[in-house]
């Protein structure tokens, strides 16, 4: 048998050829590993869904919505951040705050906003908007008919006075739930009215008609409580100008009008400077109303001086012509 001589060029050009198709293998597989890596970063960077702009773009949208009164729009924009973007505790319980207070006020939907509060309670219980999410819970249950599971946690979470097992059945006028009204306290409520009031209802039937409007007052403050009323800045306001004034009184009486007496003679006096106020009848018919008007008019006087003193030690200074005279 002859032995075959090889050809040396055919050898170098299959090498050649067997090197160019390892090298075209090697660059397929590097592309198909970068484009594995790039893909893995993709999903770190998007987490779920595909979110089509970066997180605070998507808050700003949002906010726009509400602001062009684009309400329906801006809770399917919370909702879709909600789905897309990987958020703290914090801001996905603040959403869902906002999409509950956009479908109660704005698109009147009360599901919808009560399963946002829930969410929001259940999911973040440590959310510090929670407290206030009770009371709108509250709302959303009244509006939807179920006052009475609305009663129950208004319960819960707002003081109501006295347990109905507190006071003795002897002693209960009236219960609203789980709680009682006593004849004590109705007695005390009649006791604040003024003095000319509180006299028509000294009989069993203006006390009667009295407790009955007195539930009746607090059955609207419940109601009010459930929509929560009390928690509107425009009631804060006046809750605290009332607390002002109810301080201030209390302070006058005790540092004023307690160490203030009108003597006879200062009633005579009075009376003399004032006789066209009483109608010109006699000091001894009206003793009474010119007693009174003369302590008001002292008491007056000492605030006056009271003002006086604490402004000057104070060093206050008043610029009275920036006021708005318009």
């Amino acid at each position: 048998m002859h032995r075959k001589e090889l050809n040396p060029d055919i050898i170098m050009d299959n090498n050649l050829d067997a090197c160019k198709t390892i090298r075209r293998a090697f660059w397929a597989s590097s592309i198909a590993l970068v484009a594995v890596a790039v893909a893995l970063i993709v999903v770190s960077i998007v987490p779920s869904g595909e979110a089509e702009m970066p997180l605070k773009a998507a808050k700003r949208y949002a906010i726009s919505l509400v602001n062009n009164e684009l309400y329906e729009q801006a809770v399917e924009q919370y909702e879709k951040i909600l789905a897309d973007y990987r958020l703290s505790e914090h801001d996905a319980g603040s959403m869902l705050y906002q999409i509950g207070d956009i479908s109660a006020e704005h698109l009147h939907n009360p599901r919808k906003a009560l399963a946002a509060y829930l969410k929001l309670k259940q999911l973040y219980p440590d959310h510090p908007l929670v407290e206030d999410v009770d009371r709108k819970i509250i709302a959303q249950l009244d509006r939807l008919g179920q006052s009475r599971q609305a009663q129950r946690m208004l319960e819960k979470t707002v003081s109501l006075g006295k347990q109905a097992s507190e006071v003795e059945p002897s002693q209960m006028v009236a219960k609203i739930g789980d709680r009682a009204i006593s004849a004590e306290e109705i007695e005390k409520a009649i006791e604040t009215l003024p003095p000319e009031l509180a006299s028509q209802l000294s009989n069993p039937q203006g006390k009667s008609q009295f407790l009955r409007s007195y539930v009746g007052q607090q059955l609207i403050y419940d109601a009010a409580l459930r929509e929560g009323y009390d928690t509107k800045p425009e009631v804060q306001s006046q809750l605290e100008n009332a607390q002002k004034n109810i301080i201030i009184s209390a302070y006058y009486q005790e540092n004023v009008a307690k160490s203030i007496d009108v003597s006879a003679s200062d009633v005579e006096i009075y009376y003399e400077l004032h006789k066209d106020r009483f109608g010109g009848a006699p000091l001894d018919e009206v003793r009474g109303q010119v007693r009174e008007a003369a302590m008001q008019e002292k008491i007056a006087t000492a605030q006056m001086e009271l003002i006086d003193e604490l402004l000057k030690a104070e060093n206050v200074q008043l610029f009275p012509e920036n006021l708005n005279t318009d």
